[in-house]
């Protein structure tokens, strides 16, 4: 009879979790916002303003100086669920999809 070798079971809680999202959303301190602010200028935007859609190839460059930037992804049927939370000194980017 042949022996059967298979690789070694992991449970995924046991599996080592690499955070990224300090690079997937950077945060701005104040002294950073200071410094790009010349680079555009300040908005104010009603709630529930969509600042992009899914597949925009212009868009604006965005950090949050107050209040908070929900992205929404809307399902076939228009319903939406927040997938990210932006504050004060994020940089929300545009989603690849």
């Amino acid at each position: 009879m042949t022996e059967v070798k298979s690789a070694a079971y992991t449970p995924p809680s046991e599996v080592p979790r690499y955070d990224r999202h300090e690079q997937m959303f950077p945060t701005l301190n104040s002294e950073q916002i200071v410094e790009i602010a010349r680079f555009g200028r300040e908005q104010t935007l009603p709630r529930g303003a969509q600042l992009w859609d899914i597949g925009e190839r212009n868009m604006d460059f965005f950090v949050v100086l107050e209040g908070t930037l929900d992205v929404v992804r809307r399902d076939a049927f228009g319903a939406g669920s927040v997938v990210a939370s932006h504050t004060t000194g994020s940089l929300p980017a545009r989603p690849s999809c």
